[in-house]
């Protein structure tokens, strides 16, 4: 890593993104206190992350959860919910609670080695939760996951940050980045390449016009203004620097008998902006 800053407040989820290799793993590391930086500090909570006191309120789901098989997914739970300190009195209730919004409650008789693989991710994610944690550290915790386990995987973690929990999450997935995340930065070669919030980076510049149904004869009169012109048929996307040439555009495919789908700021994917940033910092 090199000269990484980055805050992460409370109620905030931050994605990090990066090609492999670029640090991710090795800065979810340091805020866990596994890796010393060999310069800087790394603080939670105002302790320094190596100190064991500072990582009471932290919860690490990894990329690889490993699981002790021959146990239940109860057993398992219950280890781990005692090494975080959760008050034994408390410890079966809670289990009970996060494996019922998980949707896993059924699984908690069974042993690790009979459970298929999505369901073996829920139990990681649901060992971290069992603590309350005020910090969430997540190596990719929706992979594997079917859709209607990956929105309710992403639906509870904007309810844990309208709770107040500070949620890292390191994720390939650029589309689940772009819907929870109020923060993103990414990582190239060991640095911070862009930061910022999602509709910050997002921000494309210029107009965006939107139609279906545009005559050829009108498209080519009016592509000759646009920054750029995706003609997938029946749809159309227009982007214009001036807003002039944008409503001028307007009038001329609604004269032409076209269907305006959507004007407004243009905006680029975070997918487009995180290439681009790889692009340029691989040429750098």
């Amino acid at each position: 890593m090199d000269s990484v800053s980055l805050r992460v407040e409370e109620g905030t989820i931050f994605g990090l993104l990066g090609p492999s290799g670029s640090g991710k793993s090795t800065l979810a590391r340091m805020l866990l206190g596994c890796v010393r930086p060999s310069a800087g500090r790394v603080w939670l909570f105002g302790l320094d992350a190596a100190d064991a006191a500072a990582r009471r309120n932290t919860g690490y789901v990894p990329e690889h959860f490993f699981v002790p098989e021959p146990l239940t997914a109860r057993d398992m739970l219950l280890y781990h919910g005692t090494l975080a300190g959760v008050r034994r009195d408390d410890l079966k209730s809670r289990i009970a609670e996060v494996c019922e919004r998980l949707g896993i409650a059924d699984t908690l008789g069974e042993r690790l080695i009979r459970l298929p693989r999505a369901k073996l991710q829920l139990l990681g994610l649901a060992q971290a939760l069992l603590p309350r944690p005020r910090l969430l550290v997540l190596d990719e915790p929706a992979d594997g996951l079917d859709p209607s386990g990956h929105r309710n995987v992403l639906d509870l973690f904007s309810e844990l940050a309208a709770q107040g929990t500070a949620i890292v999450l390191n994720s390939h997935h650029l589309a689940d980045v772009e819907a929870c995340c109020h923060r993103v930065a990414i990582l190239c070669r060991g640095s911070v390449s862009r930061e910022g919030n999602v509709a910050e980076l997002t921000a494309g510049g210029g107009f965006q016009v939107d139609a279906a149904g545009v005559p050829q004869a009108v498209l080519s009169a009016v592509a000759g203004t646009a920054v750029s012109c995706d003609a997938s048929a029946p749809h159309v996307r227009l982007v214009f620097a001036k807003r002039e040439d944008a409503y001028a555009a307007l009038d001329a495919i609604r004269a032409g008998g076209g269907v305006l789908e959507s004007f407004g700021p243009a905006r680029s994917t975070l997918e487009q902006v995180y290439l681009d940033t790889v692009e340029r910092a691989a040429q750098a």
